[in-house]
């Protein structure tokens, strides 16, 4: 199994299960963790910030992982994006 999708199915449980409660996850480059922890938050419909440690990082999210989690979830919307970014 992909390791973004065990990360995911953790996050989403804990977010699904009314309880607060902190996920840690550490994981080398290129496993998924952004994907992971977006993917909970995106499903959510709740508005969140996510603060990057790096532009890097953060233009990952807005150019590359952002706009495919919500082509996979959403597909073509003729109205344009459902979600919103303030930089």
């Amino acid at each position: 199994m992909n390791p973004a999708w065990t990360i995911a199915d953790g996050a989403g449980g804990r977010a699904g299960s009314g309880k607060k409660r902190h996920l840690i996850v550490e994981a080398g480059t290129g496993t998924g963790k952004t994907l992971a922890y977006l993917l909970p938050v995106i499903r959510s419909g709740k508005r969140v910030i996510i603060s990057t440690g790096t532009k890097n990082l953060q233009e990952q999210l807005f150019y590359k992982d952002i706009p495919f989690l919500e082509q996979a979830l959403f597909g073509e919307s003729p109205s344009g994006p459902r979600l919103s970014f303030v930089t």
